[in-house]
């Protein structure tokens, strides 16, 4: 949700990145390139106005313009970030300087950033396998790590350049999670049930799972 309680939404293999008015109406449906490998994953606003999109099959960081206009901002074709069969990027956050992206590689289980400006690309860290969701609370990034079942705590260096491990929460009864939200000193995090996806029956009703920041 931005400052303007407008939801966006990433759409999937739709191709698309959707912004809703509160009660829902859209604003509008905004579509990247056709292809029969879209998989708008996540997306991001940052202190400079713009919103940044992840694509997990297609090798490229999109960008929104405040006055919705979408574009690819990045090919990811000439940097570090390799991106194989599976999902590749999907969650981001922007860091609250405005000087770079923070997006997860779920397939490699690397934490990359991008720099805003000059749009070098490093990588953070490794180790976070099935890493999906991100929120970052000050220089403490949550990362939802999906078939792993478990929300892992990183602290992040000054210039977000590094980062550790630091504590990691199984909860009891998450069924793969995918993202998380704030509220308060909470956590929020939707038990998603991708693993569902291709074979087997989802537990209805679909659940939130509300618990104290660690």
């Amino acid at each position: 949700m931005d400052a303007q309680g407008r939801v966006w939404a990433a759409g999937g293999a739709s191709g698309t990145v959707s912004v809703l008015r509160p009660d829902g109406f859209p604003v509008a449906i905004l579509n990247t390139p056709k292809s029969p490998n879209a998989y708008v994953n996540d997306l991001t606003p940052a202190p400079d106005g713009n919103v940044y999109v992840t694509d997990s099959t297609r090798p490229v960081i999109f960008r929104v313009t405040p006055d919705l206009k979408l574009s690819a901002w990045l090919d990811l074709g000439g940097t570090p970030i390799r991106y194989a069969p599976g999902i590749n990027l999907n969650g981001i956050v922007a860091t609250p300087d405005g000087r770079a992206l923070l997006t997860m590689q779920l397939n490699t289980g690397d934490l990359w950033r991008i720099d805003l400006r000059t749009k070098a690309v490093r990588r953070v860290m490794t180790g976070l396998t099935r890493g999906d969701g991100l929120l970052l609370d000050g220089r403490t990034l949550y990362v939802v790590r999906n078939a792993e079942q478990v929300i892992t705590k990183v602290s992040l260096n000054a210039d977000w350049t590094a980062g550790q491990i630091v504590a990691e929460e199984p909860l009891a009864g998450l069924r793969f999670p995918t993202t998380l939200a704030a509220i308060g000193g909470d956590l929020i995090v939707a038990q998603g049930q991708l693993d569902k996806l291709q074979g087997g029956t989802p537990e209805t009703p679909f659940r939130l799972t509300r618990f104290r920041k660690f």
